[in-house]
Parts: structure tokens; sequence; C-alpha cells
């Protein structure tokens, strides 16, 4: 189970290497440890190792070493729990952008339809703003000027558009 690209994934988490108490160079991840006793990942009781969390895997040749391979099962199924868990949250962040910014659409629309130009111009700046941070957050700032958003609603392509009142 133990190669490359799971040993760079493990890098980027709070992990450490820990010894097992029950055979010399079994190791062991935690989270924490204090010198003297610490549980594993996997419910072992370990020491504190000087191991880097990038030695994970290492089997140097003048001693037989070994890595607990339910541990880094639980540490990369844990990592990928936690992404998902940020992806939905980012995802639910856009949706709530997204949300607001079609209130302040129809609110700009209304205000044109009133005849409050200003108060519509307003409200479409407001949206515009919120298009952008999506759009940083979603990683598709472009800055190269080549948008079809309408400008100044910010309407995408085939959403409605209040400054001509398509759909």
């Amino acid at each position: 189970m133990t190669n490359k690209e799971n040993i760079e994934r493990l890098r980027f988490t709070d992990l450490k290497i820990c010894e097992g108490i029950t055979s010399n160079w079994h190791y062991h991840l935690c989270h924490d440890y204090k010198y003297d006793q610490s549980i594993a990942l996997c419910g072992r009781p370990t020491i504190s190792s000087l191991s880097p969390i990038e030695s994970w895997g290492y089997k140097p040749e003048h001693m037989p070493s070994s890595y607990c391979q339910e541990c880094e099962r639980i540490a990369l199924d844990t990592e990928q729990h936690n992404d998902a868990q940020r992806n939905k949250v980012e995802n639910d962040k856009i949706e709530t952008l997204r949300a607001a910014c079609d209130a302040f659409r129809e609110i700009a629309y209304a205000r044109k339809t009133a005849g409050d130009i200003d108060g519509s111009k307003r409200m479409l700046a407001k949206c515009h703003g919120i298009q952008f941070a999506i759009r940083v957050i979603l990683g598709e700032d472009d800055e190269s000027g080549t948008d079809d958003r309408c400008d100044p609603c910010g309407a995408s392509p085939g959403e409605r558009c209040i400054c001509e009142g398509k759909l």
C-alpha cells in the first residue's frame, strides 16, 4: 500500500510517525504524541519517534523496519473524507453566493421596471461583485478581459440579463 503518492499525501496532514511498543522499528501514525505513550490510528500503544512524516515507508538496509498498513489506510481514508467535507463546504458557499446574486438581480430588475435606474445599477454592482467572488473561488478568474458575461449586470450566457430583458 505504501507508495510515493501516498507518502506525498501524508506529508500534508498533521500526522506524526510513532513507534510501536511491541517491537523495535515497527512504525505507526498518530495525531499527537507524548514522549512516553500515545495511541496510533490503528489503536495500538506507541511511543514517540523522531522520524519525520516524509520518511514513512523508508526501509534502511541496516535494520529491519516495518510500517503499519492499517494506520496508513485509516490516514488516507480520513484525508479523502476531509477533502470531501471541504468540497461540500465550498460548494455550499458558492450556492449561497449564487442565490444572493439571483436575489440582487431580481431586485435590480424590479427597480429598473419601477424607473429607479440608479438603484438598479447598485444592485447589479453587488451581483457583479458576488459573481467575481464565485469565479475566484472556482479558480475561473479571467483577467484577460475576454468574458462573455453581460456588462454591467454580469449575467452569464444563458442567464437572465436584466439589461436587455433576455433569458
